[in-house]
């Protein structure tokens, strides 16, 4: 075994019992065949020394690209609010697989969030 592959086992073996998983789990995680779980960035970042929320946002950079593209390269990701994540179940929960909208639902779907309120009250709509 060469010495650099020597020295990458036995620091995968560390982060690995202070993790509780396998070491092959982190070899695969540092040879990309696996993406790192952003749920791990906390323990690995503080394993490294390293900034937590700078270590997560690079994990979500390299596992969803397609997030960072276009209008939001360079930007960090913000997190889905609570209320927002509710809107994400109700959609991920119709029996289609990759539910669609067209304009005019798009538009429509626009209007009603629109007569939402901070509080969750919807306001009197105005059409």
């Amino acid at each position: 075994m060469k010495p650099h592959e020597l020295l990458a086992q036995k620091l995968d073996e560390k982060l690995a019992a202070h993790l509780g998983v396998g070491s092959n789990i982190v070899a695969c995680w540092r040879n990309g065949m696996q993406k790192i779980p952003a749920a791990r960035a906390q323990a690995i970042a503080e394993f490294l020394g390293i900034d937590a929320e700078a270590f997560r946002q690079t994990i979500l950079e390299a596992a969803y690209p397609e997030l960072f593209a276009g209008k939001n390269a360079g930007k960090r990701l913000e997190f889905v609010s609570a209320n927002e994540m509710e809107f994400l179940q109700i959609i991920r929960s119709t029996p289609a697989v990759a539910p669609c909208m067209n304009e005019e639902q798009k538009a429509s779907f626009k209007r009603f969030v629109e007569s939402l309120s901070d509080e969750g009250d919807a306001k009197e709509a105005s059409n």
